[in-house]
């Protein structure tokens, strides 16, 4: 999480400018923070972590799922006949008769309001029992096969046997709301087994996207680094580790716009072609994907192919899940810089401006310490099992 990265190069930094007067050390002395400062940081981290639930469940989850199965309607206007019987058809009349709807996914404010106008305020948590349901099957799975394969592999694997709670909850998230509880929304085996291949290559471009520019970091020495060393580097050291770093974002970007989301948009829209008859889109939504769903009963799969799923997502939906997904990482940076500031500012209104009174390896590391903690438990329960966004 953007927040995560701050607080972990925040927390040294901020130790080595607080702790240091004139260029020595000060002497750390033993100081307890008030309760009602404890309190004020706590309660910021809560607000942060729910701010950062819904900007990664609903911008980051919902939103780009409706998006990639959404077809806006086409409305065909009749043009009004005169009464004059001289009067002639204008051909661009003819051509106007044709008006393509917006889509309702164009931004975030009208798929916010389209959904709380469906289902309700909550309406932008839908399908969230799924969702935790999934990540602890999906986690239980990371268990057992970890004890005895690698864990990309049991990344993998896991992902892959998770696919029926995957496709339970785009079936919730793009459906009108149901009385029926989560467990009765679950897909039958026949179901099941339409989906397994295009979960399994989604699995592996989220492998390969993660891995790689991981194993390259990796190569570069930087999981043997802290911040303390980027503020010792000479200049031309420091300009080759901020290439380095620069080729490994790079790499990442890459493979997430080159395999990433394509394989994410081809098993959101297979999973969406599987759609039982009984539940309506809470969409525009082409059932058929212009023909390319054959019914089993005239000798067809019943599911859209994963060709056909990329090939019919057109140019202008790529486009708009690619600015979804920008909205989405400059609000989570927004949320990340303006969260690191509020909680510096808070320490400088508790602590005042004497800063070395304190230990600050003990305390003020703890508070960052929790912040990282919220982070780790937020993003476990949102990122585990997650296959239909891209996780910033």
């Amino acid at each position: 999480m953007v927040a995560s990265a701050f607080g972990t190069i925040a927390a040294p930094l901020l130790r080595r400018g607080f702790s240091a007067s004139d260029g020595k050390v000060a002497e750390p002395i033993d100081y307890q923070m008030p309760a009602w400062g404890v309190a004020l940081i706590v309660s910021t981290l809560l607000v942060f972590a729910a701010a950062d639930f819904m900007v990664q469940y609903t911008y980051s989850r919902i939103i780009p799922t409706l998006l990639m199965v959404e077809s806006p309607q086409a409305i065909l206007f009749e043009p009004i006949k005169s009464d004059d019987p001289d009067a002639k058809v204008d051909p661009q009349e003819v051509e106007l008769c044709l008006v393509k709807q917006a889509p309702i996914t164009s931004s975030f404010r009208s798929t916010v309001q389209h959904l709380r106008a469906k289902g309700g305020k909550l309406a932008i948590f839908r399908g969230l029992s799924m969702s935790i349901v999934s990540a602890i099957v999906f986690q239980w799975y990371i268990g057992f096969f970890s004890s005895f394969i690698p864990m990309m592999f049991a990344h993998f694997m896991a992902m892959v046997l998770s696919a029926p709670f995957y496709l339970a909850w785009t079936t919730i998230v793009i459906s009108n709301p149901s009385p029926l509880p989560w467990y009765k929304r679950m897909p039958n085996l026949a179901t099941v087994k339409k989906i397994m291949i295009p979960t399994a290559h989604f699995a592996l471009a989220k492998e390969l996207t993660i891995m790689l520019p991981l194993y390259l970091a990796r190569s570069y020495g930087f999981h043997e680094m802290n911040p303390e060393d980027c503020m010792n580097m000479g200049k031309n050291e420091f300009t080759m580790t901020f290439a380095k770093a620069l080729s490994v974002l790079v790499l990442a970007g890459a493979l997430a716009f080159s395999i990433y989301i394509p394989a994410n948009v081809i098993l959101t829209r297979v999973q969406a072609s599987l759609l039982p008859e009984t539940d309506e889109a809470i969409v525009p939504f082409d059932r058929t994907f212009g023909g390319k769903v054959v019914a089993e009963e005239v000798g067809g799969t019943g599911a859209l192919g994963m060709l056909d799923a990329w090939r019919t997502f057109d140019r202008s939906s790529r486009v708009r899940l690619l600015k979804a997904y920008a909205k989405v990482f400059a609000m989570e940076v927004a949320l990340g810089f303006a969260f690191t500031a509020l909680i510096i500012s808070e320490i400088f209104m508790i602590v005042g401006t004497d800063l070395s009174k304190f230990n600050l390896d003990s305390q003020f590391a703890a508070i960052l310490n929790l912040e990282l903690y919220v982070e780790d438990v937020h993003g476990w329960r949102l990122n585990i099992g997650d296959e239909s966004g891209l996780c910033i």
